[in-house]
């Protein structure tokens, strides 16, 4: 009975020393500079915008501002992330239910994002005639400036994820349009650009179609982006287009050589660690490139380079860096959002100003890349012509 007694009041201690200690590191956390001195229970991937805090009488009276005090503080609560990933893991676990709910589920425990699905399953035959039409004169005036100045231009379009893996769809959203249908609408944009004499790459259709001739899929079930095996199909597919304009030396290539990790990290698992489980399932094997040791000095390694782009182009152009040896190579994310480059690749500056931009007007090799899912869409083209142009 001593013994009980004594657990008992060692458990209550511990239970009041775990209450006062909360508040204090909730306070902590609040206080101190970011990104990583806070104290938390686990982690959670992503950002969430936190809603605006004003301070007035009409935020007052709505609640508002003291919605977005609570949302602040308890984004500061160091068992929050256990408390979200254990809340998300019995919703998986039981009901199969994901949060959030913007990613779902195919068959083979592939997930998707909603985007892309609703993209793939809206596609009509018209849509290719739609996005060439608004596209070949932006790209027409892109080209044209960088050809005036013997640059290299090449048009690029990446996969969707729902589009390359289409047998994982099943059952996940309705689509009202045939396969035939969805499957065909980027190839024949594509088509339609070359044919209007834009420099086109449809890496879409072509890892696609690489997918049933490869012993591994082309991207892991918990991620969205293609994985380096794929990433490395299209790089050399890039590779190829550039060299077909070079005047000079060609880029090095290289070979599919890979190995297979049981260990997916980065955008192998990037949905996986959003839909914050607190077991999650990342027991699948990834292809990893065997990648070169060494880059020897060449003619092209001090080319200017510049890749405008998606999250697809991160592995493509960490590929073209160490592979390629184009050591002056920046990939500037959504054009604006951010700056990235060099080896070890990595992030430079996010929110790009004028000075940031500007040497995008002197670049000897340009590839500018969209989705499949956001051609016409994106937005980026039409400013990066209006920076050349000076419009």
């Amino acid at each position: 009975m001593a013994r009980s007694g004594l657990l008992q009041a060692a458990a209550r201690v511990a239970l009041i020393g775990f209450l006062l200690l909360l508040p204090a590191v909730t306070l902590w956390n609040s206080l101190i500079p970011p990104p990583n001195l806070g104290f938390y229970i686990l982690s959670l991937a992503g950002v969430t915008a936190d809603p605006p805090l004003t301070l007035s009488a009409r935020s007052i009276i709505d609640g508002d501002f003291q919605k977005a005090i609570a949302s602040r503080v308890a984004a500061k609560i160091p068992v929050r992330p256990l408390l979200i990933r254990l809340n998300s893991q019995i919703l998986y676990s039981l009901f199969r239910e994901i949060r959030p709910q913007d990613i779902v589920e195919g068959t083979g425990g592939h997930l998707f994002e909603m985007r892309y699905l609703i993209d793939y399953c809206a596609r009509t035959d018209a849509d290719a005639q739609t996005y060439a039409e608004k596209m070949i004169p932006i790209l027409r005036d892109i080209q044209t400036y960088y050809r005036a100045r013997d640059a290299v231009f090449v048009y690029a379009i990446s996969p969707s994820k729902a589009a390359a893996m289409s047998a994982h769809v099943t059952g996940t959203i309705p689509c009202p349009n045939s396969a035939a249908t969805r499957q065909r609408s980027t190839s024949d944009y594509a088509r339609r650009l070359s044919d209007a004499g834009i420099t086109t790459l449809d890496l879409a259709t072509l890892v696609r179609d690489a997918g049933p001739r490869s012993p591994v899929e082309l991207f892991p079930p918990g991620g969205t982006h293609w994985n380096e095996l794929g990433a490395a199909i299209a790089t050399r597919a890039l590779i190829g287009a550039i060299n077909e304009q070079v005047t000079g030396a060609p880029l090095r290539s290289f070979e599919l050589t890979y190995t297979m990790s049981r260990q997916p990290l980065g955008s192998d698992r990037d949905l996986v660690d959003l839909i914050s489980l607190l077991f999650p399932p990342v027991s699948y094997s990834v292809p990893r490139l065997m990648r070169s040791t060494e880059c020897p000095q060449t003619p092209t390694s001090t080319v200017r380079t510049a890749i405008v782009g998606s999250s697809f182009m991160h592995t493509p152009s960490e590929m073209l860096e160490r592979e390629a040896c184009l050591s002056d190579l920046k990939m500037y994310f959504y054009l604006r959002r951010g700056l990235f480059g060099g080896l070890p690749y990595r992030w430079y500056k996010w929110n790009l100003d004028a000075a940031d931009l500007a040497p995008l007007r002197e670049a000897k090799i340009v590839v500018l890349e969209e989705n499949e899912s956001e051609v016409g869409r994106s937005g980026y083209p039409p400013v990066l012509r209006d920076l050349l142009l000076g419009n």
